[in-house]
């Protein structure tokens, strides 16, 4: 009898030690591996044109390089492997006798600019600064030249997540925001218009507009976009919000489609506006005209009467699209009591408080 009791005891202890090794185990022999560190950018000459075909090389202390070549907008993107360096390393970034250097950050991505010189001179000898040279260097022009001075802006930036919002500082065009309900993992390169790049619908005045592009990655997932106005572009113009729309240009036909617009937020320096995308390239802000009471085809948010705005309307809670950027849409790690580890643990300690006690019995 005592022989078998003290076998039983052992089977006991045994099972206790087996059922802990396997809980154990899992969170042991599994490792997550590190991000990368992402440099990307554009390369343009000194007249601020984009620089293709460029090899831009990222260096670190080891010697090992990472290199990518610009594409016919200058962009760029490396992925440096957390692998091969540690935090702090020095990386220097170069390409065509520019360089720059930035410390590794395993997870970040960070974006380098260059200017590199490039041959001004033509074939034919001509000098592009001398006023009689006719040649069009800036692209295609725009009814009303807006978007060929020294004041247009240009922006390249990496979204992520499901609600973008990238800030521009133009005369006319505050920001370019996105939604989706799948994470965003993109680059866009923005270029603000401040004419039209084509003709305008009939009855309807220009506010502003945006040359949009996703130079990187893909933009299928995005579900609505989002132009912010300048709140003091609609007072030169002396519109209101319920007067805006959005529109985007058919470049095979060069008409403009309206969309079905929404105001989404409204304060003292912008209104931001909110539609549908119907493919990526030229976007503008059209405002009916102030005499048209009822202009035909432009949603508005109850009564269109200029001088009595909606002020229930969709701004009332005076909250705008591009006040929160949700940057963490990656779970964090638990690092304190209340995770799934913690659960396992009180489990396991319950599990052998129960084979103690049967043992006591036992005896």
């Amino acid at each position: 009898m005592l022989h078998n009791s003290t076998e039983r005891r052992s089977l006991r202890y045994l099972v206790v030690v087996v059922v802990v090794l396997t809980a154990f185990a899992p969170a042991t022999a599994t490792a997550v591996p590190s991000p990368p560190h992402e440099v990307f950018g554009t390369v343009t000459d000194q007249n601020g044109n984009a620089v293709s075909d460029a090899t831009v090389t990222v260096t670190g202390p080891d010697g090992n390089s990472y290199t990518a070549t610009t594409g016919a907008n200058g962009y760029y993107e490396i992925s440096v492997p957390a692998e091969e360096q540690e935090s702090g390393d020095t990386l220097t970034v170069s390409v065509e006798g520019a360089s720059e250097t930035t410390a590794f950050a395993s997870g970040t991505s960070e974006q380098l600019d260059f200017s590199v010189d490039a041959d001004t001179g033509g074939e034919d000898g001509s000098d592009p600064s001398s006023p009689d040279d006719d040649s069009d260097a800036g692209g295609g022009g725009s009814v009303g030249g807006g978007d060929d001075g020294d004041d247009v802006v240009t922006v390249t930036a990496r979204i992520s997540g499901t609600n973008a919002t990238v800030p521009i500082d133009g005369e006319s065009l505050s920001e370019v925001g996105f939604t989706s309900q799948t994470n965003l993992s993109a680059t866009v390169t923005i270029t603000e218009r401040t004419g039209p790049v084509a003709e305008g619908p009939a009855n309807r005045t220009f506010a502003t507009g945006a040359d949009i592009e996703f130079i990187f990655g893909s933009s299928d997932g995005v579900e609505t976009v989002r132009i912010g106005v300048k709140q003091s572009r609609l007072d030169e113009l002396g519109v209101t919000a319920d007067q805006l729309s959005i529109y985007h240009l058919d470049e095979t036909t060069g008409e403009w489609s309206e969309l079905d617009t929404t105001v989404v937020g409204q304060n003292d320096l912008r209104v931001v506006l909110e539609a549908q995308p119907d493919g990526f390239s030229e976007y503008a802000v059209f405002a009916t005209d102030p005499g048209q009471i009822e202009p035909p085809g432009t949603p508005t948010p109850g009564t269109p009467t200029p001088d009595t705005p909606d002020e229930d309307g969709p701004t009332s809670d005076g909250e705008t699209a591009s006040e929160d950027t949700p940057t963490d849409d990656e779970p964090e790690a638990t690092t304190d009591g209340s995770g799934p580890g913690f659960t396992v643990v009180l489990a396991l300690l319950a599990l052998v408080a129960a084979a103690l006690l049967a043992v006591r019995r036992d005896d």
